[in-house]
């Protein structure tokens, strides 16, 4: 097969489970090749390389930001022991079989910013077994951990594969002081206790991970479905006969449901008014725990921001305390 013509990834991931063992150095080859050559990784270069504070902000970047994983699951270094390259290709079709999820700033933030509580981990955690996020901005890894510490880079995407025995994330870092570009290998395991059965590194990218799980589990939050800006389809309409088969790509984009950014919008409205009231207040959005018996585990539930006191009464500015 040569590299012109390997029409989709499915065929290209067909083709390279063929190679024998002692050839696996080959296949790790031509997948990076026909990466390389795919018109939309090479826009998405020209996209980085033209833009000093580049973002992931649109499906066609949250797609190519993939295709770059890719290649740094081909050759990046771990943050801890490494990959034997038939480790390097398995992962790397994991992440071209995975649902992709853009996470903009402003939603990400708000996940983050939950509280995580402490609840043992369910086996219904994912809508799908590969998922691949990626995120508009990179995230200070120092700041994933909780803050504190000394700066360990900028997290860019994680790479989730449900499995029989719990999640695995494979964590995509740029700038790290020492490696620049690698990545880290962490596991959530069902039925565990968070965070009592996680160490201080385990925790800060589990943690991470659960948020957004939880986030994506809510009800006030739905994903919205998109294929290619007609921009993008001239270029893939035009590239060379062979060119990888982008057709059935969907980038699923997290966004709040309208009630609840309606929720939120009336909660930032008080607050920037700085009105007072007297008998109801808003209770801020936070992660609650809700125990399954049939699971033997809880789910994570987002509750966006709500009213809380009788409804004829006057409401209140409340003011909250941060504690541990």
């Amino acid at each position: 097969m040569s590299d012109a013509k390997y029409g989709s990834y499915t065929t290209v991931i067909d083709h390279i489970s063929q190679f024998p063992d002692d050839q696996i150095d080959r296949a790790v080859a031509f997948l990076g090749r026909c990466v390389m050559s795919d018109p939309l990784f090479t826009r998405y270069i020209k996209y980085l390389a033209g833009r000093k504070d580049a973002t992931v902000s649109e499906p066609w970047h949250a797609q190519a930001d993939r295709l770059s994983a890719v290649m740094a699951t081909l050759t990046a270094p771990l943050l801890s022991n490494d990959l034997a390259p038939d480790d390097r290709v398995a992962l790397a079709a994991v992440i071209l079989e995975s649902q992709v999820y853009l996470w903009r700033s402003d939603i990400f933030d708000m996940a983050y910013m939950m509280p995580l509580p402490r609840h043992t981990i369910s086996r219904e955690l994912t809508p799908y077994n590969q998922m691949f996020f990626t995120f508009e901005h990179g995230r200070s890894v120092s700041d994933a951990a909780g803050g504190g510490g000394s700066h360990m880079g900028a997290l860019y995407w994680i790479q989730l594969q449900a499995g029989d025995n719990g999640i695995a994330l494979l964590n995509g870092v740029q700038k790290h002081p020492k490696l620049g570009t690698c990545m880290a290998i962490s596991h959530i395991p069902y039925g565990a206790i968070y965070p009592d059965d996680f160490t201080d590194l385990s925790r800060a990218s589990s943690g991470l991970a659960l948020r957004l799980l939880a986030f994506l589990n809510s009800p006030f939050i739905q994903t919205t479905t998109h294929a290619y800006d007609r921009g993008t389809l001239a270029v893939l309409d035009h590239a060379f006969t062979g060119a990888p088969d982008h057709s059935a790509d969907l980038t699923s984009v997290v966004v709040l449901r309208r009630e609840a950014a309606d929720a939120l919008k009336q909660y930032d409205d008080d607050t920037a008014a700085g009105r007072i009231y007297t008998h109801r207040w808003w209770v801020s959005g936070h992660l609650r725990a809700q125990w399954y018996p049939s699971q033997k585990a809880h789910r994570l539930v987002w509750i966006a921001p709500y009213l809380k006191g009788p409804e004829d009464g006057e409401l209140i500015q409340k003011t909250y305390a941060v504690i541990r």
